[in-house]
């Protein structure tokens, strides 16, 4: 996005974890696999032409849309315990994102209050349970 000198932005907040004694810390973007930005028709066009986006999505009311995502980005900022939890039902088709069994799609299923994704593996021609975080999924 940089090449096309185009007002953009990532929204990112801070993960931090321990690993082997160690703290990390990680940027991880509040909303993965969408960038923000601001474009003309001729750069909407020059930017799908890359092949680095699949979809421009338009707003219908850019201005709301600004106030919120600024919000959004200074609680990331100013809160500790800041993460995204995206709304999961029962029956929602969601892809991994983190973990072993990252770029699977599967169906939420709940479970004695536990949420529990189904992963189809269809190659063996059967599905599979497994327990994967909320915030380790998005949208399919």
């Amino acid at each position: 996005m940089q090449g096309f000198h185009v007002l953009n932005v990532l929204p990112t907040y801070v993960k931090i974890r321990k690993v082997q004694r160690r703290t990390v810390k990680t940027d991880i973007p509040i909303f993965p696999g969408y960038l923000m930005a601001r474009l003309s028709a001729e750069d909407r066009l020059n930017v799908l032409k890359t092949n680095l986006a699949t979809a421009v999505m338009p707003l219908p009311n850019a201005r709301v849309a600004l106030r919120q995502l600024h919000q959004i980005m200074k609680a990331a900022k100013e809160t500790e315990d800041f993460r995204l939890v995206l709304p999961t039902e029962a029956g929602d088709a969601v892809r991994i994102v983190n973990g072993p069994m990252k770029g699977l799609q599967g169906r939420v299923k709940t479970v004695e209050g536990k949420t529990i994704l189904t992963v189809n593996v269809e190659a063996f021609g059967g599905a599979i349970e497994v327990q994967v975080s909320p915030e380790d999924c998005v949208p399919a």
